[in-house]
């Protein structure tokens, strides 16, 4: 095993975002995630499992919706993910999470009950599964990705300094895994009056600062410091990645013999899964990529 000089890479951006009912999360994400759009050149996409609450917004933000239905189970979610990416988006909004974690919470009640006669620890195994599945289908979406949460304001009685019982706001508790968090690149809290306060910020800039109603400056700069780095060079996995999605793209009946002529066309002597070299994948996706 060998050690290299570490290098700040372009990434994408894997932000989460956290407020009441009323604080503004959906309205929040779409203005940032127009920053976003607007710095990169992309359209965006939204997983609205919120009732269609983002298309009220339709009028202000220019996106695409795919508006889930119940149950709200980890496969419809990872389905649509897959879908943006196939359809080459590189902004997208899950709004909100909280719907797949409550829908996992009652999948392990059930088997709590049912499978495992009581016992919930044995039922997790197949619930942290389930979690992993989605956390990874977003990890793992080839663009910026923004995934909403919803909160709850938690009150506490205490005594003030003069033994009066006063009712104090004592923090929010995000309806998903406790350990979410640890999965994005930045994490916003927000409040009723809509200030949200970066609880993870691993640009350095924005740590604890309580920002009123972010908007779509906060997501050009975000975009700015994620492109700061050095380029991430591209794999031979991910160039027979995208030939696999353009030719599913592309393939009918008709045009078996036409791919399969641009295949051939591009110097390709094999089966595109035995392809090693990186440059003839090139090849092949630009061929494809120009028509058949």
């Amino acid at each position: 095993m060998s050690f290299q000089k570490a290098e700040k890479k372009k990434s994408w951006l894997r932000l989460g975002i956290a407020a009441p009912s009323g604080g503004g999360k959906t309205y929040t994400s779409l203005r940032i995630a127009t920053g976003i759009a607007k710095e990169i050149g992309s359209k965006i996409a939204v997983i609205d499992s919120e009732k269609g609450s983002a298309s009220l917004y339709a009028d202000k933000f220019d996106f695409f919706v795919s508006e889930l239905e119940a149950p709200y189970t980890v496969d419809k979610y990872v389905d649509a993910i897959k879908s943006a990416e196939k359809a080459g988006y590189k902004v997208l909004l899950v709004d909100s999470m909280s719907h797949a974690w409550k829908r996992i919470l009652e999948e392990i009640e059930l088997l709590t009950n049912t499978k495992y006669k009581g016992n919930s620890y044995r039922a997790w195994s197949e619930g942290t599964p389930m979690y992993e599945k989605l956390v990874d289908a977003m990890l793992s979406f080839k663009g910026h990705i923004l995934m909403t949460s919803r909160s709850k304001t938690e009150y506490a009685q205490e005594k003030d300094g003069n033994g009066r019982t006063v009712i104090n706001k004592v923090g929010l508790g995000v309806q998903n895994r406790a350990d979410f968090e640890y999965e994005c690149t930045m994490f916003l809290e927000g409040t009723h009056d809509h200030y949200f306060t970066f609880s993870k910020d691993r640009t350095g800039k924005y740590q604890d600062q309580i920002i009123h109603k972010p908007d779509e400056k906060l997501g050009q700069e975000l975009v700015a410091w994620l492109n700061s780095g050095v380029e991430i060079k591209e794999t031979l996995q991910d160039v027979l990645g995208k030939i696999e999605d353009m030719i599913g793209k592309l393939m009918t009946e008709e045009n078996k013999p036409k791919i399969a002529q641009a295949i051939k066309d591009a110097g390709c002597t094999t089966k595109i899964s035995d392809i090693k070299d990186i440059e003839i994948a090139k090849a092949v996706l630009n061929k494809l990529q120009g028509g058949i």
